[in-house]
């Protein structure tokens, strides 16, 4: 029997963000265990024509299917609203609401009172556990009033599903009461496989090229790259995708800020935002590849990095901050860690790679058939 999951969350078209990649492939996924899967995106206007979802999708490397739906909300001031409207009124006794934040399990638990038998299961991701963020950034009644929401949501929905092993553990730490959990890690596709075997060619110029490939937001720490790269030989080059929050504009100017600050100007490369298919070759053409994260709640306990599964297929070594949630996916193995607040540990362990390629070549291999686990 055909199970159906609702996803209460509204995605942006065209969109490159890191979240709305997630959901289309973990829900894409899906479909080959016989579920059905409705998703939501909002349109920018009123009346405005529907975007062509095919187009889009193959920007994600994903065919149409017709167990996958896209619904489009209207409203740009009342799109919660609409979006739960549309989702009880799609609701059938025994479907699925996933959600994703505070404020849309609310919103579900309220739906499922409307319509009986229906599940609720909340995904934990970097913004798992607010009352933390908020008490790290000194925001004491916020944080206390979001910790009581918490209290009450995490015991009310179904089942939670944790991102990392750290993000588990502190969630029994904190919440004495809360509903079944599963630890269920981010992914790629299988596809990505043989597109890997392709186009495995790495830069063969004189230059040492360091790569990087996500968002710039402040808790992943990026400035530490920029910093570190001052501290490396000339020939040590900085390439960098992706987006302030997906703004090439803004983000342009961010680097540029900082490696005006380093004096790296003319070391540092920016391509711009990737298609997600696009960031495969990217990745798979450098020497090294960079994951910086930041000393905050968010990098400790609650990421489960996309980049760690699309660096282990590029076929290429990487060298990741240290931190709880890395340390629980991947092993010095597969890996080279640095101190994530530290950028002398970060150009130390890049130059004894670049000093051992025969270690660089151990380790990518170590962590391609890593991620064959979750493939």
């Amino acid at each position: 029997m055909t199970r159906r999951l609702i996803y209460l969350h509204c995605l942006s078209f065209p969109s490159e963000s890191g979240q709305t990649i997630q959901v289309l492939r973990d829900y894409y996924a899906m479909l080959k265990h016989d579920f059905e899967i409705h998703l939501f995106y909002l349109l920018e206007k009123e009346n405005v024509v529907a975007v062509d979802m095919k187009q889009e999708l193959s920007k994600f490397g994903l065919a149409e299917n017709s167990s996958f739906h896209l619904h489009g909300i209207t409203g740009k001031h009342k799109s919660r609203g609409n979006l739960i409207d549309l989702a009880t009124g799609l609701l059938r006794v025994n479907d699925i609401l996933i959600v994703r934040t505070m404020d849309h399990a609310l919103d579900a638990l309220k739906i499922r009172n409307k319509v009986k038998k229906t599940k609720v299961l909340m995904e934990l991701h970097e913004t798992a556990i607010p009352h933390l963020i908020y008490f790290e950034n000194k925001r004491w009644l916020r944080g206390y009033i979001s910790y009581w929401r918490e209290r009450y949501i995490f015991s009310r929905v179904n089942a939670l599903i944790c991102t990392a092993q750290p993000q588990a553990d502190l969630l029994d730490k904190l919440f004495s009461k809360h509903a079944t959990k599963l630890v269920l890690p981010n992914a790629v596709p299988d596809e990505w496989l043989s597109k890997k075997s392709d186009i495995m060619t790495q830069c063969n110029d004189s230059s040492f090229h360091l790569r990087y490939a996500g968002q710039f937001s402040k808790w992943k720490n990026t400035e530490i790259l920029f910093e570190a790269l001052s501290l490396l030989p000339d020939n040590f080059i900085l390439d960098l995708a992706g987006g302030k929050s997906c703004d090439q504009s803004l983000t342009a100017i961010y680097i540029n800020d900082l490696a005006t600050k380093y004096k790296v100007n003319d070391r540092v490369n920016y391509v711009g935002v990737l298609q997600p298919t696009s960031v495969i070759e990217f990745i798979s053409s450098a020497n090294l590849l960079l994951l910086p994260l930041g000393n905050n709640v968010q990098s400790m306990y609650f990421t489960s990095p996309m980049k760690i599964f699309e660096y282990a297929i590029s076929g290429v070594a990487a060298i990741i901050a240290s931190q709880p949630t890395t340390r629980s996916l991947v092993s010095k193995s597969q890996v080279a860690f640095f101190d994530g607040n530290s950028a002398k540990s970060l150009a130390a362990k890049i130059n004894y790679l670049y000093l051992n390629p025969d270690l660089r070549l151990e380790l990518a291999k170590n962590f391609f058939l890593w991620v064959r686990l979750f493939l």
